[in-house]
């Protein structure tokens, strides 16, 4: 059966599709009575801020100037063109591209058929839009005050990593549109008690799986959110009967067949294996709020806290609806932060409660003068928190190798010599081609396995070298740049000066100065099934204690999810 779904995808996905317009449909006379509660000055602010949104993905993202798709959008690429066709027939790996996406992209370039990515940026630009629409209309719903529906979008609209990735051609806007949706559907239900609703906030939620796998976390994330709003807030009395799951459930059921059977192996999640690989990854990446950019900042967790507190005040929930934002955001990001390649795309989907924490602020605006003037500069900060990472992020979307040089300060040390780095018998991390071929060096990812990154350290007497070019800096479609700055906090880094080698690479280059992990000399390397592939070879001629370095390539791409 799985190998039919597979070699179907595109069958399939039309009747997932159908499937879901149908329960929308069902639920129209619902989501028609939820509409009309709203005033008319949010129905008609939100369509505008969503435009708007759009237009800080084209135009602020200088999107139709820069643009070059890489990696994985260069697959949504070749559908949309025609060189490559959308179905298994393919060879698409599961899980690293999605038919959700592929077919989208090649339907568009039937109707809008081009050589340039114009139609599906636009396409792109606009499920953002979408996106801060439902974002809004999930805040007015949520916190039951329409002003906390217009500044969820309103934040929504500024949030940079939003934005860029809306200037994009990844499986990023989509899925996270759907997000949203799903939200939206499914708190409607539990406050009518309809089931139409709730089998379209389910239908939502698969469709969700069906572009970005790991956003599945959404079911366990929406789950503990709803369980917090009881009868103080409007939860129907209907939700308590079993007849009001038994077809959602269902629905959900059927949809996780026709999405897992014909998918495969979800993720090799770069490296990682075993309990301990795992926990290790959590114990370096729940902490790193940075991936919740531009939303990381103090102020913004803490007017988000306040937000939820002031929510509790207003008597618009019961005790424990604060609570359940914060458990949305906390069940998401433990279970995206097991991911050794999570980042800030990643952490949408839990950050969708700091969005709406931090719009339950807004009645407060209106409320006593100390408490208002307190909301309004928690706001404030983050509004200029959000368009100092708009602009950063603008400037360095599709950077230069000529613009990096100007723009990181590590140009202004001492010059290095291409040669003393290469014989130094150090290891180095790059992404430049030659030097994996010299069989000199490593990619990043040869850092993200705690196993390997000792390996590493020790093979090579506790020297290694990185050499931080330009695709760590700026970003881009493949957002090394996101994994740059975890590997800047993940491991202590001395910055020696820079580079410019023959061929082009001009870097900055950086040492590590301890043992990576916190893993000491006395204590055993922790396991790791990664090999480069000169040892690989050394392991089948049977004497992989000579291990000699030779011509090869650094350790493979995880499936990007």
């Amino acid at each position: 059966m799985g190998g039919w779904i597979q070699e179907h995808d595109g069958a399939v996905l039309l009747g997932q599709l159908v499937v879901w317009l149908g329960c929308l449909i069902w639920a129209a006379p619902e989501l028609r009575r939820a509409a009309q509660e709203q005033p008319r000055w949010l129905k008609a602010a939100l369509p505008i801020v969503g435009l708007g949104a759009a237009a800080i993905s084209l135009f602020w993202f200088p999107a139709f100037d820069r643009f070059t798709s890489l990696g994985h959008e260069a697959s949504y690429f070749d559908c949309y063109t025609g060189a490559s066709p959308p179905g298994h027939e393919g060879g698409w790996e599961p899980y690293v591209t999605y038919p959700l996406l592929r077919w989208l992209y090649w339907a568009l370039g039937q109707i809008l058929p081009g050589q340039t990515p114009t139609a599906p940026l636009v396409l792109s630009a606009l499920a953002r839009g979408v996106g801060v629409v439902l974002i809004g209309g999930v805040g007015a719903v949520l916190g039951r005050r329409p002003e906390v529906g217009l500044a969820a979008a309103l934040l929504l609209a500024g949030h940079s990593v939003h934005a860029f990735w809306g200037a994009g051609l990844y499986n990023v806007p989509v899925p996270h549109a759907f997000v949203l949706l799903c939200l939206l559907l499914a708190l409607l239900a539990w406050r009518s008690g309809s089931v139409a609703t709730m089998c379209a906030a389910a239908a939502s939620g698969s469709l969700v799986v069906a572009g970005r796998v790991e956003w599945g976390l959404l079911a366990p994330s929406l789950a503990v959110l709803l369980a917090t709003l009881g009868p103080a807030w409007g939860r129907s009395d209907r939700v308590k009967r079993p007849g009001f799951w038994l077809a959602p459930l269902g629905l959900a059921a059927a949809y996780g067949l026709t999405l897992f059977l014909g998918e495969g192996q979800l993720t090799e999640q770069g490296g990682y294996h075993g309990v301990r690989g795992y926990l290790v990854t959590i114990q370096h990446q729940v902490g790193l709020l940075e991936i919740f950019e531009p939303l990381h900042r103090w102020w913004a967790l803490l007017g988000a806290a306040v937000g939820g507190f002031l929510w509790w005040k207003r008597g618009d929930v019961g005790a424990f609806g604060p609570l359940g934002l914060l458990a949305f955001a906390a069940v998401g990001w433990v279970g995206i932060a097991t991911f050794n390649d999570a980042s800030y795309r990643h952490a949408l989907l839990p950050g969708v409660a700091l969005v709406l924490g931090l719009a339950l602020l807004a009645p407060a605006l209106r409320g006593p003068r100390p408490v208002a003037i307190a909301a309004a500069l928690l706001l404030a900060a983050t509004a200029v928190g959000e368009a100092s990472a708009l602009r950063t992020s603008a400037h360095r979307y599709y950077m230069s190798a000529e613009a990096f040089a100007d723009d990181h300060r590590g140009f202004d040390g001492p010059e290095l010599q291409p040669v003393d780095l290469e014989t130094s018998g150090c290891f180095l991390i790059t992404d430049d081609e030659r030097l994996w071929r010299m069989g000199l060096a490593g990619s990043h990812f040869n850092l993200m396995d705690p196993g390997e990154a000792v390996k590493r350290w020790r093979h090579h007497g506790g020297c290694i070298d990185w050499l931080y070019d330009a695709s760590n800096h700026r970003h881009d479609g493949l957002a090394a740049r996101v994994r740059g700055r975890k590997l800047l906090r993940w491991f202590s880094w001395q910055e020696r000066g820079f580079v410019r080698f023959p061929g082009g690479l001009d870097a900055v280059v950086y040492r590590m100065t301890s043992p990576p992990w916190g893993v000491q000399d006395d204590e055993p390397i922790p396991p790791t099934d990664v090999l480069m592939p000169w040892e690989q070879e050394a392991e089948e001629d049977e004497e992989p204690e000579q291990g000699g370095e030779g011509d090869g390539e650094p350790h493979d791409e995880p499936a990007d999810r």
